[in-house]
């Protein structure tokens, strides 16, 4: 048997049926399946059993029991797969019909590369519209626009280990740029430009499973979310490197009904930082300090402090935030390499100074700084975006008395009483759009810098 795919599952028969649907129709036929499943409820047992019997004989399949978590499905499944090569796949997700043996034939022709990774997309669609929809001239019109340019997603990169030390040597740090390895580049790619520690993972990976064995490389149980989190750290701080299968598709589905059929990722959680943190600890401590891998994980999490975690310390209403959380971000900042802090400038180094010092008014004033002037790019950048500040803002907290006329739906009959009179501020807000068409454009750049100062000095008070 060449290749093990590994399939964890644990609920929504639906969308492994696409997956299977997929792996049917793969032009490789040397492969086997290994399915691994919890316990399953009765109503979906139904659901599933039908389906086994469906691809009875289309495929090789090996059916086997599992705890709850996918770790634990995925660690099961290596140990009973038969398999040359191990592919994992998630049992929501689908592969189009050449992506293993593009794969193979790109692990296998590069004798640098350690394991080979797919073009990743995303998708509402099924297979089947997915196929129809997707033409393939876009695709590779797609394609040609990503190489070259940055990407959020690391995974989107089509690049033999060449090429992407190559052409993508500028992205590295400096620290890294005169040497003459790959892994460096490999571990810019799938670390520090994945998008956060969400998108580091090992779907859409081939690799042999002796490599596997030999450096025991296992899924922490223990890691709910983030799970493949340490698993791919640890495989690149061995010194693996990837090659991309240029005509590989990996798709990775997305749930449009998160209410009743959601994905983990869309399950809310209150604590999900808990989860991150935890997950990011327990991938430092499977990794050298002092290796290109810690310094791009360090990186990615200061990213996401500096970026996305201040922003809840000024909006969201759990404390959790500016207490208990941010104990624990300054606990991890401390923990952080500092050749990774000097590589930040200007706010972003000033919010991670904030958590080193463990100064939760600092980090807060840089908040409000950095979400001020966002407010103000976007009034700037869109004429209606001060209008609806206005509304939601100060509008719809004044007291009935003084809200604006309502009028009837599809006529102009007003059914305000005739004694109500309209504030002059209202006339003359309605009466600004018609003034700023005639003005010239100095008049109005010094109208929007005063509308920023103010907001600026109402979000510092």
């Amino acid at each position: 048997m060449k290749i093990s795919v590994i399939v964890p599952f644990n609920r929504f028969v639906p969308f492994l049926a696409d997956c299977f649907l997929s792996l049917k129709e793969q032009t490789l036929k040397d492969f086997e399946v290994v399915l691994a499943t919890p316990e399953l409820e009765e109503q979906e047992r139904e659901e599933f059993e039908a389906l086994l019997k469906e691809y009875e004989g289309v495929f090789p399949l090996q059916h086997i029991s599992c705890g709850n978590t996918v770790s634990e499905a995925r660690n099961a499944a290596i140990q009973a797969a038969k398999g040359e090569y191990l592919y994992f796949l998630d049992a929501d997700d689908y592969i189009m019909e050449n992506t293993l043996m593009e794969q193979l034939q790109a692990l296998e022709a590069d004798p640098k590369a350690t394991f080979s990774y797919a073009y990743w997309n995303r998708s509402y669609f099924q297979y089947r519209v997915y196929q129809e929809v997707v033409d393939t001239k876009e695709q590779e019109e797609r394609k040609d626009e990503i190489v070259g340019m940055e990407k959020k997603n690391a995974r989107d990169w089509l690049l033999t280990t060449e090429e992407m030390a190559e052409t993508y040597r500028y992205f590295l740090h400096p620290k890294y740029k005169e040497k003459d390895d790959y892994q460096e580049a490999v571990a810019r790619i799938m670390l520090a430009r994945s998008g956060g520690l969400k998108n580091i993972s090992c779907l859409g990976i081939l690799i042999p499973k002796h490599y596997i064995v030999e450096h025991s490389l296992a899924f922490s149980p223990e890691d709910y979310l983030y799970e493949d989190l340490a698993f791919v750290v640890r495989l690149l701080d061995l010194g693996a490197v990837g090659v991309a299968a240029k005509e590989s598709v990996y798709v990775k589905r997305k749930h449009n009904d998160p209410v009743h059929y959601p994905a983990i990722v869309q399950i809310k959680d209150d604590d999900r930082f808990a989860y991150y943190a935890k997950a990011y600890e327990h991938a430092k401590s499977v990794i050298k300090k002092d290796g290109v891998v810690r310094f791009y994980l360090d990186e990615v999490f200061l990213k996401y402090y500096a970026r996305s975690y201040v922003k809840r310390i000024r909006r969201s209403e759990n404390d959790a935030w500016r207490t208990t959380w941010f104990d624990k971000v300054h606990e991890l900042s401390l923990d952080c390499r500092s050749d990774v802090v000097s590589c930040f400038k200007g706010r972003e180094r000033r919010i991670i100074k904030a958590a080193k010092n463990h100064s939760i008014k600092a980090a807060k004033r840089e908040a409000d700084m950095m979400l001020a002037w966002k407010k103000a790019k976007s009034i700037l950048n869109n004429s209606h975006t001060f209008p609806r500040y206005l509304y939601y803002n100060y509008f719809t907290k004044m007291p009935a008395k003084v809200t604006w006329p309502m009028r009837c739906a599809g006529c102009s009959e007003n059914r305000v009483p005739s004694s109500f009179v309209e504030p002059k501020w209202r006339t003359l807000f309605l009466r600004v759009p018609k003034i700023v068409n005639h003005w010239d454009l100095p008049m109005l750049h010094l109208l929007w810098t005063t509308v920023i100062i103010l907001c600026l000095w109402n979000t510092m008070r």
